[in-house]
């Protein structure tokens, strides 16, 4: 008798950690509106989507919006926000809203950085243009957990490497300006056509709207690290299944981040 009351509590107390782990996964907080862009049940159904997410795939993936980025870059405050919550090099990523800097942001860290290249990173930024544009937040959002679970469940790209911000030789900075502002132009065009019957007094600046990780490198800044991962899984996606690049750069953090935006 005295073996069995043994047992059964010995297994009470086992349990007790996990419940309170699966209590503070339920409970942890996915969507940061600092904006106040999203109504109390957008809210509530945009964490249930995200957290599905991240337990499929073991990451945090976070959102978060903003009307005050506290004079950074749209880059730097997203980097510094997930960073003050999980730290450096942690596996996730965020999408930010930032109102302040008027720029969509998509920012990875940890093994996300490999599953969200240069090219998904655009391709997410092409899903979630129009509805920003169009003050559609809620909507963008969404297409922003759609995209990203896509490229999440069709797993790293086969030949996914990562290329240090510095190491961009300067045609392949020219490229990623190319298909970044062709990638902007199209969406824009997009939104302006819904738009037809009305005066528009707005120029897409290519070079303000398009925005990705290594346009800032001088040619004696070039190096030649490349770091390669040897990936098995399938490849699509990715700008037609073409781009196995992640830029990465550091944060002020210290941390090793790829990341991508584009101005609305």
């Amino acid at each position: 008798m005295m073996r069995k009351m043994f047992v059964t509590v010995l297994v009470i107390l086992l349990l007790i950690p996990l419940v309170a782990l699966a209590e503070s996964s339920d409970s942890k907080q996915l969507v940061y509106d600092q904006a106040n862009l999203f109504s109390q049940d957008e809210v509530k159904e945009l964490e249930d989507s995200i957290r599905e997410m991240n337990n499929d795939h073991n990451m945090d993936i976070i959102l978060m919006t903003t009307n005050d980025a506290e004079g950074k870059s749209a880059r730097d405050y997203a980097d510094d926000f997930y960073e003050g919550i999980y730290g450096i090099d942690h596996d996730g990523a965020i999408f930010s809203i930032d109102m302040d800097n008027r720029e969509l942001r998509v920012s990875a860290s940890g093994i996300t950085i490999d599953y969200l290249t240069d090219g998904r990173q655009q391709e997410i930024l092409d899903s979630v243009y129009d509805k920003a544009s169009e003050g559609d937040f809620y909507g963008a959002a969404n297409a922003y957990i759609s995209s990203t679970k896509r490229f999440l469940e069709a797993g790293i790209p086969a030949g996914q490497h990562r290329v240090e911000e510095k190491s961009l030789k300067p045609i392949e900075m020219l490229v990623s300006a190319v298909v970044g502002a062709l990638s902007g132009l199209i969406s824009f065009a997009g939104v302006k056509k819904s738009y037809n019957k009305k005066p528009t007094g707005r120029v897409f600046d290519y070079a303000q709207n398009a925005i990705t990780t290594g346009l800032i490198a001088s040619d004696s800044e070039v190096s030649s690290r490349v770091i390669r991962n040897v990936i098995t899984s399938s490849s699509s996606g990715s700008s037609g299944g073409s781009s196995t690049r992640s830029t990465t750069y550091r944060s002020s953090g210290g941390g090793t981040r790829s990341s991508s935006g584009r101005k609305f």
